[in-house]
């Protein structure tokens, strides 16, 4: 039988075993501080430890440092004593506070020049006085509206500048067949906007120009598609009814009657990536502020998430009790997979993805019964605005329960054809088909079938509330509200989509001659197009 070992021998074992394990540490420490670090902060270490044997580890180190961090050009040495400088790829070694460093005077120098140009002076190395002022001032105000909590008071001067004037389209295009369904503008290029259609087709068009290109037809989708997808495709609906392009503009995610959400390359111009896994219409698309998710929502009830990265399917949102038919992602400052949600079932919800919960708020309007939710627009990061079929018009928060509601925001007009639902054509007009937000403003867009563009100021609490604008003779509004402004686009069709851009100069209206989501109305004199207007 083998002998237990003494007392003496297990101690020995036990601090072997610890200086192992401390041993071991310390290399895999020292392993790391050596990836993370430059390769002339590795040189200085070595340096260091080489001079310190002759007491001259100090001064030979603060001679290395500066000679490693002095100046800003593109190539940087040390002399290793035989005369040769190493040459690094910049990249490799720049580290994180080096690049955000680098970021941070490349804004403020484009900040400097754009006061310069807007003063008619040439920009100054060094800002003082009341030119320092106001380069603190603006940064101040880009640092709050980047968070969310400032907004920019847009809709008073466009209010004056326009008038009670309707206005006509500024140019148009048609780079679609049948109805316009959704669109996009291009966080890059100004004059781009993003299309997509009834036919199945996404379209790029110059705002500027009016030129367009298309960029996706159904016929293509179905030659591209693998042999055992052609089946499923050919039996689903040909349309394109969702659109939405990524925060960096490199990506656009599409989606319509077949079920399926494809992610399409800018740069390459191909489609990259066709995921699966919704049973109904996908009815909207949505891209998550950090970009790292796309949502869509669907006719089967659901909201699902996607990965842009990985480009697969991450996880499903249940909650709506009909159909969900529109979708956007919730604006700066609003954290980690936030986006808002409408539907059928009268709901319009918050889903906060990360901690699982979701807010729920019920639609109010003249009927007693809820009304669908047909359309949304996110506004800030807890406040948005959304359209529903009976032409109401509400403004939303997540901090209240009920919402500032604008009864008959669009008009009854006789109908152009006999149609539809219970009989009563006229009412097939006011119904809100689209509704958007200039972002990080308080300008807001809405559209629908009465051949009318409204826009509308987002009013603070404490304003006075006029009886034109829907608040009595007199009073003190409690709470943000929605106030008519007097100009108005005229549109000839449904308006089933708008976009504002962000410097509030321009007004992009999707136009069909049926709405976005049915065709229980018609108006056979309309185009099929994109037209722009000036604010």
């Amino acid at each position: 039988p083998l002998s237990r070992p003494s007392h003496d021998a297990r101690n020995f074992n036990m601090a072997t075993a610890r200086s192992t394990r401390a041993t071991n540490a310390k290399r895999a420490r020292s392993a790391q501080a050596d990836l993370e670090a430059t390769p002339g902060q590795r040189r200085l270490s070595r340096r260091r430890f080489d001079d310190d044997n002759n007491g001259e580890g100090a001064a030979r180190a603060g001679e290395l440092w500066d000679a490693e961090t002095e100046g800003g050009g593109g190539k940087r040495g040390v002399d290793d004593g035989g005369g040769e400088d190493f040459d690094d790829d910049e990249s490799a070694k720049e580290t994180v506070a080096e690049a955000r460093l680098r970021m941070a005077k490349q804004y403020l120098a484009e900040v400097q020049a754009e006061l310069a140009t807007a003063a008619g002076g040439a920009a100054a190395e060094a800002a003082t006085g009341e030119d320092a002022r106001e380069l603190a001032r603006r940064l101040h105000d880009d640092a709050l509206e980047a968070r969310g909590y400032a907004t920019r008071r847009v809709a008073a001067d466009v209010s004056r500048r326009l008038g009670s004037t309707a206005m006509q389209p500024l140019r148009t295009a048609a780079p679609h067949h049948l109805s316009v369904t959704a669109l996009s503008l291009s966080p890059n290029d100004e004059h781009a906007c993003f299309s997509c259609a009834k036919d199945g087709s996404v379209a790029r068009t110059d705002l500027e120009t009016g030129s367009f290109d298309v960029l996706v037809t159904y016929a293509s989708l179905v030659a591209s598609a693998q042999p055992t997808q052609r089946g499923p495709l050919h039996g689903r609906g040909r349309d394109a009814s969702a659109l939405a392009i990524h925060p960096s503009g490199n990506l656009l995610a599409f989606a319509g009657g077949d079920h399926v959400v494809r992610l399409w390359d800018a740069r390459g111009g191909t489609v990259v990536a066709s995921m699966t896994g919704h049973r109904g219409r996908v009815t909207g698309v949505a891209f998550a502020e950090d970009g790292l998710n796309v949502y869509s929502c669907s006719a089967d009830r659901t909201v699902k998430q996607w990965s842009t990265s990985q480009r697969s399917y991450v996880d499903t949102l249940y909650g709506h009790t009909s159909d969900v038919l529109c979708i956007d992602g919730c604006g700066a400052g609003a954290g980690v997979g936030r986006v808002v949600t409408g539907g059928m079932d009268g709901t319009t919800r918050l889903w906060k993805v990360a901690e699982e919960k979701q807010l729920i708020l019920r639609s109010q309007g003249p009927s007693v019964q809820s009304r669908s939710v047909d359309a949304i627009s996110s506004l800030s990061s807890s406040e948005w605005v959304t359209g529903s079929d009976d032409g109401t018009l509400t403004l939303w928060t997540s901090t209240k329960k009920k919402g500032q509601r604008v009864d008959m925001a669009h008009e009854v007009i006789t109908p152009q054809q006999p149609a539809l639902f219970g009989g009563d054509a006229g009412s097939a007009s006011a119904w809100v088909q689209s509704v958007t937000a200039c972002p990080g403003a308080d300008l807001v867009a809405s559209g629908a079938g009465d051949g009318k563009v409204r826009l509308w100021r987002v009013g603070d609490a404490g304003d006075t509330l006029s009886a034109e604008h829907g608040g009595g003779s007199g009073g003190v509004a409690k709470s943000k509200h929605l106030v008519a402004i007097p100009a108005l686009a005229s549109v000839n069709g449904f308006a089933n989509a708008l976009a504002i851009t962000r410097d509030a100069t321009r007004l992009v209206c999707g136009i069909g001659q049926e709405p976005r989501l049915g065709r229980w109305g018609r108006i056979n004199d309309a185009s099929n197009g994109v037209a722009v207007y000036n604010l």
